[in-house]
């Protein structure tokens, strides 16, 4: 919690999740963003990119989320989740297709494996912050109730969305392009929680200092045994605490020493779908 309220960010482990599951997930996402052909990413545009499949450079802009105006984001992104087709938030996935590339059976299974994994490590994670609070003020139960009702669901009961980003060195890296590579904004669901690749590569991540200026969230270079994520309040669960936490402002930006790809594995969490 002082984390979360200082910074903006905490880093956790002991999470249970494997190394093995977090180093998979990071390759396939950096064969199927990085390494394929366009083509191949492009058989997976779906009608809602902002909840399934693939979403090409410049095409979404995550500084209207926050009212502001900025050039489009420069990443690409893939996302997936519970696909039971029941409502919006849990429409069929998009997967890459055999016959355009014969990664995409094992491209599937490291995805679908580290989502369920990840679902499960964020519920412990979304429970010991409600504890927490609540041991700081019991008031809070009923507020909190939404979260609590999550704990023991299993994956394919929640709505929360998977999404996989890689980043390029490109026209924001230098000259007058130079800027974001993903605007300011904060998360709208429950938390987040990120897994990341190495260090020295050619994006960052920086958080608002909250007097207009930016900070760079400080990750390791590496997988470890007990893997490490980053870990992030979003709006959904700043409103439902009162503000006890408040969601986080961050951003991508470009570093111009390292043109090395960077990718992550983001998990956007959400509420079981009849949730109020």
């Amino acid at each position: 919690l002082e984390k979360l309220r200082a910074d903006g960010f905490c880093l956790i482990r002991g999470t249970g999740m494997d190394q093995a599951v977090c180093q998979r997930a990071l390759i396939a996402t950096n064969s199927f963003l990085q390494q394929a052909d366009e083509r191949v990413r492009r058989a997976c545009l779906a009608p809602d990119r902002a909840r399934r499949g693939y979403s090409p450079l410049n095409v979404e802009n995550f500084a209207s989320l926050v009212g502001e105006h900025a050039p489009n984001d420069l990443v690409r992104k893939f996302r997936m989740g519970p696909d039971d087709g029941t409502n919006s938030l849990r429409q069929p996935n998009m997967w890459p297709s055999t016959e355009l590339w014969r990664e995409a059976e094992d491209f599937r299974d490291a995805v679908e494996t580290y989502y369920t994994a990840a679902c499960v490590a964020a519920q412990l994670v979304v429970r010991a912050i409600c504890d927490g609070l609540l041991l700081q003020d019991p008031e809070l139960a009923s507020k909190l109730k939404p979260f609590h009702s999550t704990s023991g669901s299993s994956p394919c009961e929640m709505t929360s969305i998977l999404t996989l980003l890689g980043y390029r060195a490109g026209t924001r890296h230098k000259g007058k392009n130079k800027g974001p590579l993903v605007a300011a904004h904060t998360d709208v669901g429950v938390i987040t929680v990120l897994l990341f690749d190495g260090a020295d590569t050619c994006a960052k991540l920086q958080r608002s200092d909250g007097h207009g200026g930016w900070i760079d969230v400080d990750l390791p270079k590496t997988v470890p045994d007990d893997p490490i994520f980053a870990v992030n309040v979003a709006d959904c669960f700043s409103e439902l605490c009162e503000g006890k936490i408040q969601s986080t402002l961050h951003r991508v930006v470009a570093t111009t020493q390292s043109n090395v790809p960077r990718n992550c594995c983001a998990l956007f969490v959400g509420l079981e779908p009849d949730a109020e």
